[in-house]
């Protein structure tokens, strides 16, 4: 009993002393769960999920119009306004969602507690499908509110832009990509 103790505790004190002369190689499973690493921020800069390459924000374009400094100091205050308008927007849609969101609660609650027969399934899905057209309804005149304030932030731009800076300014409308080279600092 005791050789075997000893016996064991030398090949542990072996095992930690000396270690592992294996070498480990790495499996390499290609099957359909292998795991993949996350995409991450800078993995997208310049195309979203699906390959296609994204719309150059309109700050960026900016330097390109070669603007006066009156000009610039104007866009500026005009894209200051864009995002309070975008701002009034999303939370006009909060604001919306959630008074939404709690009338669904209320009319629901009624029903909590009672057995579940036909009836209440059927006046508890029809409360469910009026909060999805109400909230669909919602989200479109959210849509259209942005569209107004991007489509008036896109107008006073362009009245304050020479023909040449128009021209290099619907450049970038049309495609959406950058007009002009970028200048290295």
């Amino acid at each position: 009993m005791k050789n075997n103790i000893i016996v064991i505790s030398l090949f542990l004190l072996s095992l930690i002393g000396f270690g592992c002369q294996e070498q480990l190689t790495k499996v390499e499973d290609t099957t359909s769960f292998e795991k993949r690493t996350p995409i991450g921020v800078r993995d997208s800069i310049k195309k979203d999920s699906i390959g296609i390459q994204k719309r150059i924000s309109l700050e960026a374009v900016l330097p390109c119009l070669n603007l006066s400094q009156e000009q610039l100091n104007k866009i500026k205050f005009i894209l200051s306004e864009a995002r309070t308008c975008e701002k009034e927007c999303k939370l006009k849609l909060k604001t919306t969602m959630e008074e939404l969101r709690k009338q669904q609660a209320e009319k629901l609650a009624q029903y909590k507690g009672l057995e579940k027969d036909s009836l209440v399934r059927q006046q508890v899905e029809s409360i469910r499908k009026e909060y999805t057209k109400l909230a669909k309804e919602a989200q479109l005149a959210f849509q259209v509110n942005m569209k107004k304030c991007n489509e008036t932030t896109l107008s006073l731009i362009e009245g304050l832009l020479t023909e040449e800076q128009l021209a290099i300014f619907n450049k970038w409308k049309l495609t959406g990509q950058l007009p002009c080279e970028r200048k290295k600092p």
